[in-house]
């Protein structure tokens, strides 16, 4: 009866096993949608298998055992995001006590966006004071575009 209860994952050449139900209580991901009929599943092993980053896998499932979200400081932002929305999760749900080390790559990613393209930072300022303050003098200035 507990074996027809427990799945086991194969993520990245790394096995974990878990209950189904487990796996349902964060419902509309991946996850909480597995059936055999996928094609990553493999009836012979009795496993599913996602060729996705397992450490990254690791704090995904800690999620649904805990319902707390943790961010692995071995991993870069990006490859963080990429992955939770991979598993159908929100970026949101990251624990406040990692908040901060995850959302430096976030400013990090703002910044290199205004620094390559500064044309776009400028003409984003400008439409944002217009907004902002519609009977500005400086609504009817031009814009210079450089390339």
């Amino acid at each position: 009866m507990d074996g027809e209860n427990r799945i086991i994952l194969n993520v990245g050449g790394i096995r974990y096993e878990t209950y189904k139900a487990t796996l349902k209580k964060i419902p509309a991901t991946r996850l909480s949608r597995l059936t055999e009929a996928l094609a990553n599943y493999d009836p012979i092993l009795n496993e599913y298998f996602f060729d996705r980053h397992p450490g990254v896998f690791a704090q995904v499932l800690n999620y649904y055992r805990t319902g707390k979200l943790h961010y692995p400081t071995n991993v870069c932002g990006p490859l963080f995001e990429e992955e939770l929305e991979f598993w159908g999760l929100d970026s949101n749900q990251v624990e406040p006590c990692c908040w901060s080390t995850y959302s430096i790559h976030r400013d990090t990613q703002v910044n290199n966006y205004i620094y390559i393209y500064p044309t776009l930072h400028h003409f984003i300022n400008r439409l944002l004071k217009y907004l902002y303050d519609p009977l500005s003098p400086h609504r009817f200035g031009p814009i210079i575009y450089r390339t």
